[in-house]
């Protein structure tokens, strides 16, 4: 009985104190601070997002002046907070994006007719490079004369083979094309449906011995090519190389730790889907990227600023915007 009591009277006493006029007093004081502190969070969440993820910046696509207006933001924001670059004092790390070769400057003519870089025609990122000036016939095949190839037998008799790769069958027709003596291979495809082939900046594959060209549907619909023409071609394959560069955004809470923690982002994102990157479809849209990834630079930058404010001096923090 007596242990009941004093079990009651503890019980009782620490009631009395929790619900002290002082007690209640900094409870509703911590209370309000937490979501003064939350909504700050919130307001500074959606002004980040807001901005990174803005018309403004056209979809951030990396090497563009939307990405800089991206980093100049962050950039500028890091600064206002006091936190140092951590590129020896600059915040920005640039970088280089091979985009490949490009084939704009080459040529290919048919009489008097010059196809159109890229809409018409293009050379095979392995072409030779030789210049051909020459008279061909698409029903011969003469030693020292360009060739032609149409596809579209090939790809019939290989129509169940899942594994065909058509420029792997333009590869070995111009090999074995080169080796009896043709001076170039022009290429088409009289099949209907779409196209099979198509330009691929980034393969890197050795060059074959003759220039190859791929002539689009439309221009073998516009210019009547097929096993009967005759041309006199005139045709030399040109690549340049292509790059971009982009920027990184990179500052540094340097609290002297031994250990270092790395909080990072996706900045950049597809600009207006130019990089065929994109499910969108229809003509060319601004690729805002709210969820890829402007929310976790947005993320990013506030855990920066509460790092600041609340520093933890355990660790160094490397905040990185990529």
């Amino acid at each position: 009985m007596k242990l009941s009591r004093i079990a009651c009277l503890c019980t009782l006493s620490a009631a009395a104190l929790m619900t002290s006029p002082e007690l209640l007093a900094q409870s509703k004081k911590q209370r309000k601070a937490i979501a003064a502190a939350n909504t700050q969070i919130e307001n500074n969440l959606k002004t980040f997002v807001g901005v990174l993820a803005s018309d403004s910046l056209e979809g951030r696509r990396t090497g563009t002046a939307g990405e800089a207006k991206a980093v100049a933001y962050i950039e500028q924001y890091y600064k206002q907070l006091g936190i140092p670059g951590a590129n020896n004092g600059s915040y920005q790390q640039p970088f280089v994006i091979d985009e490949g070769k490009m084939a704009n400057a080459s040529l290919l003519q048919l009489d008097d007719a010059v196809l159109k870089a890229g809409t018409e025609y293009f050379p095979l990122p392995w072409s030779g490079l030789q210049s051909i000036d020459a008279s061909s016939a698409a029903a011969l095949q003469e030693i020292g004369s360009p060739w032609w190839y149409d596809l579209k037998e090939d790809l019939e008799a290989n129509k169940n083979n899942p594994h065909l790769l058509p420029e792997q069958l333009i590869r070995d027709k111009a090999v074995a094309a080169a080796k009896k003596g043709a001076t170039a291979l022009l290429v088409y495809n009289s099949a209907a449906g779409e196209e099979v082939i198509k330009y691929n900046a980034k393969d890197r594959s050795d060059a074959v011995a003759i220039p190859v060209f791929y002539i689009q549907k439309d221009a073998v619909h516009k210019y009547k090519i097929d096993a009967s023409v005759s041309f006199h071609v005139k045709a030399k394959a040109a690549f340049t190389q292509q790059q971009r560069n982009g920027t990184n955004v990179a500052a540094i809470i340097n609290n002297n730790a031994a250990q270092t923690i790395i909080l990072g982002a996706h900045l950049d994102h597809l600009g207006y889907g130019e990089d065929a990157n994109s499910r969108h479809t229809g003509d060319a849209a601004i690729h805002n990227g709210a969820d890829d990834n402007a929310s976790g630079t947005a993320a990013l930058m506030e855990v920066a600023r509460l790092l600041k404010e609340k520093p933890n001096k355990s660790f160094n923090y490397l905040l990185a915007a990529l």
